[in-house]
């Protein structure tokens, strides 16, 4: 069990360490949409400097935005084979980072759903990781990841189609820039741009 919480709390901290956004013509200060949700600049702003408050590092915007772009299909995966987290998991392990000297201070009590979504995808993904399944619940999560992304297009601002991060899909693996500068998150659907070109 101390195993798992401090891989779990690892998982958290490193996450946290690695997270990673511009105009768009039709969503103003939009900097990635999934579905019908809009993450803003300045949500992402928010979470990228209560992380860094918390954890004493500067965190990537792209790697935010990728992480965002992912973590509502990682979501359903998860719930399809019986995970959850909450929020007081969340608090209970930053709690104990701070303890250990991972993080400089714990995550104050109004922090933005941004970043509660972020540090919640960072510890789902690592429960995903770590927990024994049968090749069936296996099965059973993928389904629901996929039955998401499939009716969720992901639309990534343009700003960002040109870092070979989201030209090459890395963290994605479904990520298909076209046009050079617009980019959809979709295994197979066309390419929209967040202006809904």
């Amino acid at each position: 069990m101390r195993t798992t919480v401090t891989k779990a709390v690892a998982g958290v901290a490193i996450a946290a360490s690695l997270l990673g956004l511009g105009a768009c013509s039709a969503q103003p200060g939009g900097a990635l949409r999934v579905g019908e949700e809009v993450f803003t600049e300045a949500q992402i702003d928010t979470a990228m400097r209560e992380l860094g408050r918390a954890t004493g590092q500067e965190d990537d915007r792209l790697a935010l935005i990728l992480q965002l772009a992912e973590a509502p299909a990682r979501q359903k995966q998860a719930e399809a084979v019986g995970i959850t987290v909450t929020e007081q998991q969340i608090r209970d392990l930053t709690d104990k980072a701070v303890e250990a000297g991972h993080w400089k201070e714990p995550l104050p009590t109004d922090v933005s759903q941004t970043t509660l979504l972020l540090l919640e995808d960072s510890l789902r993904a690592s429960l995903l990781d770590q927990t024994p399944m049968t090749a069936e619940q296996s099965a059973k999560g993928a389904a629901a990841r996929q039955a998401f992304m499939e009716e969720n297009p992901v639309a990534i601002n343009p700003r960002y189609g040109n870092d070979p991060r989201v030209a090459n899909g890395a963290g994605l693996g479904h990520a298909k820039p076209i046009f050079g500068d617009v980019v959809e998150v979709q295994p197979s659907k066309p390419v929209q741009a967040m202006g809904g070109n």
